[in-house]
């Protein structure tokens, strides 16, 4: 066993990554039109109060063996995201994550885009048709560094809202600032480090 030493541990924690130093972004779907989600644009940094790390979860297998079982790495899931925001006075942010969720909610799931890819033997154009997301965007989170640089960002990809949180009102509270959640779906994500030289 090593011998305690403080430089030791301060030399290992090199000032330690901070829970305040962080930046959420946002890549916004294509299909809602810039005014519906206006408020998301200008806003979403900005009063952003508190995010997560996103958790990662990889399955088990068990496959039994002679009395025992052995345990085999499976797939890997992601949970959901949350993220606290501060309600600005015109409520502009929280209308357009509620605008968002209504697009998806009239159906909008995806919208047809043709492609031509060829002519048959009868020289007629032949087209082929896919649909795409453009309900779903990107969710950015930044570790920062003391210097406000992104050390660590984690980029949620296929992201939609799918549930804003109620905001208590009572004529008891003093004092405080609206605040409300938001929950995101994703498929999965991807990590970006930064080396800072």
């Amino acid at each position: 066993m090593a011998a305690f030493s403080i430089e030791t541990f301060r030399t290992a924690l090199n000032g330690g990554a901070h829970a305040n130093l962080f930046e959420v972004a946002i890549t916004l779907p294509s299909g809602p039109t810039g005014s519906e989600l206006a408020g998301i644009t200008d806003n979403f940094a900005t009063l952003c109060k508190a995010a997560a790390v996103p958790a990662m979860t990889l399955g088990i297998i068990e496959v039994p063996f002679r009395g025992r079982r052995a345990k085999i790495p499976g797939d890997r899931t992601f949970g959901e995201w949350t993220a606290t925001f501060i309600n600005d006075s015109g409520q502009k942010l929280r209308e357009s994550f509620e605008n968002w969720m209504k697009y998806m909610a009239d159906g909008n799931f995806g919208s047809t885009l043709t492609t031509t890819s060829g002519v048959n033997a009868a020289g007629t154009a032949v087209t082929t048709a896919k649909t795409a997301d453009n309900y779903k965007g990107i969710v950015s989170i930044k570790q920062l560094n003391d210097a406000g640089k992104a050390m660590r960002t984690y980029n949620l990809q296929n992201a939609f809202c799918s549930d804003i949180s109620a905001i208590d009102l009572s004529y008891d509270t003093v004092d405080s600032i609206e605040e409300f959640t938001v929950t995101f779906q994703y498929s999965h994500f991807t990590i970006v480090n930064t080396t800072i030289t």
